[in-house]
């Protein structure tokens, strides 16, 4: 599944991608909350991150986060505006653009949880998908090509 895929399920449809249209086509491997300095440790690259920005503090912050989750290969990142950040600064919409990394808009009154509409995803031939449940809920999906 790819970013653009995601986009368009019907309970995500009030995302917004805001910058980085040229990554739009990343393949997602699983969605992860990163909300500590140093989440980003554990990504392994196809990633959807989802954040409130509550450790970017700084512009310079949201840079280097930036740059790390472009690094570590992440599929793309959703940030929920009017939480901790009134709004997404243009250099880092500039950024997410030179590298290629879907920067998306996420609603504050989005709720940090995959709804079920997640499990009717199909998984074309020549994948497999792995849906992890933590407590009754979809906590990550893994989508692998074989």
């Amino acid at each position: 599944m790819t970013i653009s895929d995601f986009l368009k399920l019907p309970n995500f449809t009030d995302l917004r991608p805001l910058a980085g249209k040229y990554g739009l086509l990343s393949e997602v491997t699983n969605v992860t909350v990163v909300d500590t300095p140093d989440g980003t440790n554990w990504l392994n690259g196809g990633e959807l991150v989802i954040t409130t920005a509550y450790m970017l503090h700084e512009e310079k912050d949201l840079l280097e986060f930036l740059r790390t989750l472009s690094s570590k290969k992440a599929a793309g990142v959703g940030i929920k505006e009017n939480r901790y950040l009134t709004e997404i600064p243009e250099s880092a919409r500039k950024l997410a653009d030179e590298l290629h990394l879907p920067l998306i808009s996420v609603p504050e009154a989005y709720p940090f949880q995959i709804p079920e509409t997640v499990w009717e995803v199909s998984v074309t031939s020549g994948e497999t998908a792995k849906l992890e449940v933590a407590n009754g809920a979809l906590a990550k999906i893994y989508i692998k090509r074989i």
